[in-house]
Order: structure tokens, then sequence, then C-alpha cells
């Protein structure tokens, strides 16, 4: 799972359930002011797998294909 922006009580309750939920990282929507290379090096602990990308906003999953799912998190075009 990744974030796009960094919640630090949400980060703390990770650490806590990390162990039963699926990896997630967070990104600071401040990291990519001057491009996304910060965003491609933190997506490469997922190697090829498939994500999902969430934010502040609370759902889309009626344009969930589009809007919050990656098939492969190395491919840079669809990141």
């Amino acid at each position: 799972m990744l974030y796009l922006k960094s919640f630090p009580i949400k980060r703390l309750a990770y650490e806590a359930i990390q162990a039963a939920t699926p990896r997630s990282i967070w990104i600071p929507i401040g990291e990519l002011a001057n491009g996304f290379e910060p965003l491609y090096e933190k997506m490469s602990t997922f190697n090829d797998q498939p994500v999902l990308v969430k934010d502040y906003v609370k759902s889309r999953k009626h344009e969930s294909e589009e809007a919050c799912y990656i098939p492969d998190a190395s491919d840079k075009e669809r990141v």
C-alpha cells in the first residue's frame, strides 16, 4: 500500500499491526516537489508486485482500477 500523505498517527498504528497487514510506505507530498525519483525509489520495495494507492480521499472504490490500482510497481509509466 502506498500513502501519498504523511500521517504520523497512522504510521504508529501501522507499526503496531505491521505483521498482520500489507506492507506500506508513506511519501509526504513535499518530497515530490522536484520530480518523481523519490517515489520510484520507495516503490522499488514492491518490485513488480501490484499496489494500491491511498491518500486523504475516503473512497474511490467505484474507480479503483483507474484511481487506486497499479498492477506493476516497477512500471514507472503507470506509477
